[in-house]
Formats: structure tokens, C-alpha cells, sequence
């Protein structure tokens, strides 16, 4: 475990260091980038080092360095702002020349280019360049993301850094239909190759050679023209539903894997993967044939996850020999906990090798409505969440049924970040990755493991996670009353932790700023 210890010393009197304004408007540039109008990131030549010495001469800021100044009168340079602020940079710093760097400022409607050539010209410079604005560590591009507030809460725009799904990794919805043809959903689909006669990756229902159906089972699998999956309720190639009102399975099938971006509609929780389509039900019911026949139709053809967000109170021993056997032959499977807000065992949420998942809100706690209890073995949101649903639309939905699916998509991304991983050992990430929950149900082991974190998985393999633990001043050359008093110079002490069994820390610096007007900095940064 890491301790860290910043003594930050500062005297209360007077000035502190300009900011540059980032409140300035945000332009695009011709390649797409963003920047903020009238400010440049420049660094100087080696040979300066040590000899600026920035001032302000009416109203403009100068370098002190006659090229340089020359340069800043021309285009009325306001602010002068180091990147790199300590006083005695270390030779790593020096190396990369971090300590030579600084972003001017000047009027808003200045021609950027023009600016930037002018100051790149000189031998004195390294390079100027924009201060750009780069997207958020990988929030994807979909138009309703920011409806998607259960993403961000498990940890997704994190885990995205690190995998993006992988197109071997398959996802069955065991549900009533899905619009394969939504635009949100197509591109995700699994495709049975020896059924894809004309090699297009798609799924065209028509007769050979424009489309797939010639009638005739090319992969034996007993399911013939079966490109994209089944529909068990009716018996043929085409798994959508069969009404508008049968949007429940489109929903699910959204939530797990929707094609993530693509600059439209929703994203899906492993990014992109790929999933069967099925229909095993409608009209608000699931057949027990239907869902049973679709696992052992996905099983064979190298399926890893499987969502089945229905249930009872009763047992099925053949919905539990399915089970079994997907679990035997290397799938995860997750079940919705049921919605009736009582602690009776669901099933197949309760199956030995089914996930149980109970559903959580915005607030972390329990919904009103879902099941609990000692069976649960993790919660995750299912309070509304917003996916595809039929005739291309997007809407949301409450229900365990909403927390399966996310939860399916949770062990896709894994799988797709860790290839190699089983399915118990898959298990034992999502469980041990779990965020705790401020809830009474979770305390008295109700909830399982805690709510779902994918971004708990990630993030202690490549970040450190440094807490404040203390902080104390010391004015021993002052009045030692152990604050900081009119006059004197006084030591800002702070001590940080690194949680255990995140990455070490190393590398650290800590800076100290001030607002108030009578407060010097002497030396901000440790």
C-alpha cells in the first residue's frame, strides 16, 4: 500500500498564477477536432531554458524574450500560463521539455492558423499547437446515451478502454422475438455463414440468389435457413416478433448488445459483441419448449451468455437440465429475480447455474419491486433503462427483466477483455467487482454480491486509487498554534492512501491553488 505525504507551503499575503479562460467558445477544426478560440499550446527551444521571465507591459504578457515578445505584441498575447509549474523540474520532465511549455491567449477572432505559423517560424520554438478538446474516456457516439444513466454507473466508459467486445463472443436472448431489422440491432446479429448463401451478412428473406431462404438445412443442424436464429414459437427462420406490443425480447436484446457507435440511438453494455435471435414466446409468455430448444440449439454453435428474463415460482426439471447442460458445455446464464417485490425463489433465476439478479435504481438501493433474498447473487439497474424496442423506436423499461440482460452483457464484455476466461472463473469477477450498496436488503445478504461494476474490474489492473486520509498545517515558524495566520509562512501536510490491491502508485504530484486575493503560493506543487 502506498503512503504519500505533499508538504504544500504557502504565506498568506498576496498574487497567484493567471488561468487561461476554458470558458472560451469551442470551435471545430477542419479535421473534426474541438479547440477553444484564441489559445495555443506552445513549447520553446532547450536553449531558453532558464532565461524567461514572464511580465505584463500593458496589458500584454511577454516572455521577456525579444523574438517572442515581438510576436506577442503583434497578436496582443494576454496571458502566458506554464503546463509545467514547478520550480525545479526533475530530468525526466526536462527531458520531454515539460517544463518549456505554456498556452498563450489573445483575442478570441484571431486566425488561429495564422497565429500558429507566426510563432512556429521561429527558431526559438518547438512547436504551437491548439488546445483541443478531446472526447471523454470512451463515451461513444450513440444520440441517447445520455438517457443510458446505468452505464456510467457500472463502470462501462472505463471497461470501454480497455475492450470493445469481440465479435466471438455471443449473446442469446431467450425472449418474445427481436426486430432484427431495427438499425440498432442489425449489425450485431450473429450470422450462421452455411446459411448465408449470398455471403452478405445479412439476413434477406427472400429466395435464392437475392435472398437466403432455399428451404434447405445447410449446417444440419436441424433448423434450415436458420441465418440469424429461430423462431421456436412459430417454427421458422424469422424471430421477430410477432406484434408491435411484443417488444419486450427487442428490449432486452438492446440492453445486452446494441450496436454501440454508431451515432445513433443506445449503446450496449460490452460495446459490440454479437447475439443470436430468437423468438420463444409472445404475447407476454415464454414457451418452456421454445426456451429450452433455443438453448440447445445456441449451445453448439458457440454460444457464451444466455439472458432469460421470465419465470415462475414452480421448478422445471428440463428447464434445469438445459441449464445444466449449457453451464457443462462452457455458457454463463443469468435470470431475471421476478418483480413481485416478495423473497420467494424465482426460477430459472434459481437454478444452480443460472445468475439470479435482483434490480437496483438510480439511488443503488433496491427497487420497490424486485424480488430479494438469499438466493440473489447480484443486483444490477433495472429501473428505467432505455433500449430498442419494436417498429425502430427506443423507450424504457422497468424490471429484473432489464437487469438480466445488462448483466449477460457484463459477462460478454469479460469474456471479450479476458478471452481465456471460464465460465466459473467469469463468475467469480463479476461477483468480486461488485459494488456495495447503501441498502438494508444488501446488508442482510438479500442482494447478493452488490450491484453490478464492470469498471471495477478494469480499473485496479491499470489505475491507482489514491483517498485522502489526513491533512494538517504546520506553522512552526509562526505562532506552532497549528494554522495559518496573517503573516506567516505555514506547511499544508497531506497524506493520501492507496486502496489495496489497486495498481502502486508512482509518479505523483499534488498542486495547491488558492482563490483568495491574500493568499501567496510559495511552493504549490510536490
Amino acid at each position: 500500500m502506498n503512503r504519500i505525504l505533499f508538504a504544500l507551503i504557502f504565506l498568506v499575503t498576496a498574487s497567484a498564477l493567471a488561468e487561461p479562460d476554458l470558458t472560451r467558445p469551442i470551435l471545430v477544426a477542419d479535421n473534426g477536432e474541438k479547440y477553444t478560440a484564441g489559445q495555443l499550446i506552445i513549447e520553446l527551444n532547450p536553449k531558453l531554458r532558464g532565461r524567461v521571465n514572464r511580465t505584463c507591459e500593458n496589458r500584454i504578457a511577454l516572455f521577456n524574450i525579444p523574438s517572442l515578445d515581438e510576436l506577442n505584441q503583434r497578436w496582443q498575447v494576454n496571458d502566458i500560463t506554464p503546463l509545467f509549474r514547478h520550480p525545479n523540474p526533475d530530468p525526466v520532465a526536462r527531458k520531454y521539455g515539460c517544463d518549456l511549455q505554456y498556452i498563450i491567449q489573445f483575442s478570441p477572432d484571431q486566425d488561429m492558423a495564422a497565429v500558429a505559423r507566426s510563432y512556429e517560424s521561429l527558431p526559438e520554438m518547438e512547436y504551437a499547437c491548439l488546445n483541443t478538446w478531446m472526447p471523454v474516456s470512451e463515451i461513444p457516439d450513440d444520440t441517447l446515451f445520455c438517457l443510458q444513466w446505468y452505464l456510467t454507473r457500472i463502470g462501462a466508459p472505463w471497461a470501454w478502454d480497455i475492450s470493445h467486445g469481440d465479435t466471438s463472443v455471443l449473446i442469446a436472448i431467450l425472449d418474445d422475438g427481436c426486430e432484427w431489422h431495427h438499425p440498432d440491432i442489425q449489425d450485431n446479429l450473429w450470422i450462421n455463414h452455411p446459411e448465408d448463401i449470398n455471403h452478405n451478412r445479412r439476413f434477406d428473406t427472400l429466395p435464392p440468389p437475392d435472398g437466403d431462404l432455399d428451404g434447405i438445412d445447410q449446417d444440419q443442424n436441424g433448423y434450415a435457413d436458420d441465418v440469424i436464429g429461430w423462431d421456436f414459437f412459430h417454427g421458422d427462420e424469422n424471430p421477430a416478433p410477432g406484434q408491435l406490443q411484443d417488444d419486450h425480447g427487442t428490449h432486452c436484446w438492446g440492453i445486452a448488445n446494441a450496436v454501440t457507435n454508431n451515432t445513433a440511438g443506445v449503446a450496449g453494455v460490452p460495446w459490440n459483441c454479437q447475439s443470436f435471435a430468437f423468438r420463444c414466446g409472445g404475447y407476454g409468455l415464454i414457451n418452456l419448449y421454445a426456451a429450452i430448444s433455443a438453448i440447445y440449439m445456441l449451445v453448439p454453435k458457440g454460444g457464451w451468455v444466455i439472458s432469460m428474463s421470465f419465470g415462475n415460482y414452480s421448478t422445471s426439471q428440463p428447464m434445469a437440465d438445459a441449464c445444466n447442460f449449457a453451464w457443462d458445455s462452457g455458457l454463463v446464464l443469468c435470470g431475471g429475480a421476478g418483480n413481485d417485490g416478495t423473497s420467494r425463489a424465482f426460477y430459472p433465476a434459481n437454478y444452480e447455474h443460472v445468475i439470479s439478479v435482483a434490480a437496483s435504481g438510480p439511488s443503488d438501493t433496491k427497487t420497490s419491486w424486485s424480488n430479494y433474498g438469499d438466493w440473489i447473487e447480484i443486483t444490477a439497474p433495472g429501473s428505467g433503462i432505455y433500449s430498442t424496442i419494436t417498429n425502430h423506436r427506443y423507450g424504457a423499461k422497468d424490471g429484473t427483466s432489464m437487469s438480466s440482460p445488462l448483466v449477460a452483457g457484463a459477462l460478454a464484455w469479460i469474456k471479450s477483455a479476458f478471452p481465456g476466461v471460464t465460465n466459473a472463473e467469469a463468475c467469480s469477477l463479476l461477483y468480486n467487482a461488485c459494488d456495495s450498496m447503501p441498502d438494508d436488503y444488501y446488508r442482510n445478504g438479500q442482494l447478493g454480491s452488490g450491484r453490478v461494476s464492470i469498471g471495477n474490474i478494469i480499473l485496479p489492473l491499470h489505475y491507482c486509487d489514491l483517498v485522502l486520509t489526513d491533512l494538517r498545517f504546520n506553522d512552526a515558524s509562526g505562532n506552532n498554534n497549528g494554522r495559518p495566520d496573517p503573516g506567516e509562512t505555514a506547511a499544508l501536510i497531506v497524506t493520501y492512501r492507496n486502496t489495496q490491491g489497486w495498481q502502486n502508485a508512482t509518479g505523483v504530484s499534488a498542486t495547491l491553488t488558492c482563490t483568495n486575493p491574500d493568499v501567496q503560493i510559495i511552493r504549490g506543487t510536490a
